[in-house]
């Protein structure tokens, strides 16, 4: 009888981990896809202010420019997307996504604060422009992949990841910067660096929901680059 309590015990306590770890990577599943839902959010922002406003931004600012300048500024900017896409293509066979999401965090940055603070002349503009460019291009396949590589994606989460990536133009943020395009471009660049600073901070948070997971052991991904290598070449691999 005493040997058969204290198996009990002993199941008691393993069903108990196991639902503290079940309760656990729940909790981190549901962290994890808020803070790819912020990302997506802000980036996507991003990308429609700058579609439709960079050419305003432009021809506003105090530097007289021309449309044509700021068709040029476009094409540039145009350019740097396609090879930063392909660029991006390469480095998600060999890096993790969120590495990938902190060097697009990183273009990103520059530029927002360059058309913040350094638009001087139009090399600076162009400079800042394209660096945003190259920090938004590739970032949805970016942030997919980073939420690939820690939850099980079904299509309802990716159907709700598509419906915030329509926020930012549904919320109207398109429509105030348009009022006040012509008497304030710098409202342009304001919005830019509002949705820098949130991916950003979404950036540390996945980083440290990463570091607590792992700190608790519940983590069951790779750790290091060359791990992370061979378990992308044996994916890669299966596939064929």
């Amino acid at each position: 009888m005493i040997i058969a309590k204290v198996y009990d015990e002993d199941d008691e306590d393993e069903d108990a981990q196991k639902t503290e770890k079940t309760n656990s990577k729940k909790i981190y599943g549901t962290a994890v896809f808020c803070v790819c839902c912020l990302k997506a959010f802000s980036f996507f922002g991003i990308v429609i202010t700058f579609a439709q406003f960079f050419i305003p931004f432009v021809i506003c600012i105090d530097l007289k420019n021309t449309k044509t300048m700021a068709v040029y500024m476009i094409f540039a900017c145009s350019i740097a997307a396609a090879i930063m896409t392909v660029v991006t293509i390469v480095l998600s066979t060999k890096l993790p996504a969120l590495l990938i999401l902190f060097i697009l965090t990183l273009f990103l940055t520059s530029g927002s604060v360059i058309l913040e603070f350094f638009i001087f002349s139009n090399s600076m503009i162009v400079i800042g422009g394209v660096l945003l460019v190259l920090g938004y291009c590739s970032a949805l396949p970016a942030i997919f992949n980073c939420m690939i590589e820690r939850i099980k994606i079904t299509d309802a989460l990716n159907s709700m990841l598509m419906f915030v990536t329509t926020l930012p133009g549904t919320l109207g943020i398109t429509l105030l910067i348009g009022f006040q395009i012509e008497t304030e471009p710098m409202m342009f660049s304001h919005v830019m660096l509002f949705f820098t600073v949130i991916i950003v901070f979404s950036c540390i948070c996945l980083a440290l929901l990463d570091y607590f997971e792992r700190k608790r052991g519940n983590s069951d991904r790779s750790t290091t680059f060359d791990e992370y290598a061979i378990r992308k070449q044996s994916t890669a691999e299966n596939m064929f």
